[in-house]
């Protein structure tokens, strides 16, 4: 398929992965970044680390380190208390692994409003909510939260976000969106998903003019 009508120089990409399974396609998808020389984002369980060691640290190498929970919990059916238990054990084990950790996705992007407070507490951004959201709710999104738990049935107090909150909000995900590569934003990959749109990721990152003067985009230097 040939992608270069959908291109534009203006566009702002940033590539990012969830990985709570399946290692080779997380480094399969990241060497292909490394190709290309882009910089991306994984958001990784500390379960993951506990297992792979070496396939993370070889990401880590050219690439920006998130978490993505312990065991790839849903955070709105645990406790303040345990939460900041998960957090913090999450944070050491990249720690002990000599692993810079630097931000977090709730998995299923599911969290309650005081959780975001941990995060602050450990100097981690957050990548849990979508920008359309962000826009639309402004500063009122911690209700928007409190209302889509709810629908859930999880209740919790819609307390407000934390002023210093680092939010790097997340724009496309694969699970709907199998072209997301064509979308502006920072963009939602995930492991397990990713085979299904490999060739035609790769195929748009050949195609790709004047890359160097696409905004938004983490180039590595070496």
């Amino acid at each position: 398929m040939n992608n270069k009508k959908h291109i534009s120089s203006n566009m702002s990409q940033i590539y990012t992965m969830d990985v709570e399974q399946d290692i080779r396609s997380a480094l399969d998808f990241a060497n292909l970044l490394t190709r290309h020389k882009i910089r991306g984002e994984f958001y990784i369980t500390g379960q993951m680390l506990e297992k792979y060691p070496k396939q993370v640290k070889q990401i880590a190498k050219r690439h920006i380190i998130c978490a993505h929970g312990y065991h790839h919990e849903d955070f709105t059916c645990v406790s303040y208390k345990d939460a900041d238990r998960i957090i913090k054990k999450t944070v050491e084990l990249f720690k002990k692994h000599k692993l810079k950790l630097i931000g977090w996705r709730f998995p299923g992007f599911k969290f309650k409003n005081s959780q975001l407070k941990i995060l602050v507490k450990y100097g981690l951004f957050d990548s849990s909510i979508r920008d359309v959201a962000m826009q639309r709710w402004k500063s009122i999104l911690h209700i928007r939260n409190f209302l889509s738990n709810m629908k859930r049935r999880r209740v919790f107090l819609p307390v407000r976000f934390p002023k210093n909150l680092d939010e790097r909000p997340w724009s496309k995900i694969d699970l709907n969106d199998s072209r997301l590569y064509l979308k502006q934003g920072r963009l939602v990959f995930h492991c397990y998903n990713y085979k299904k749109i490999k060739n035609e990721f790769e195929n748009y990152l050949n195609e790709l003019p004047n890359r160097s003067k696409l905004r938004g985009i983490s180039y590595i230097n070496n």
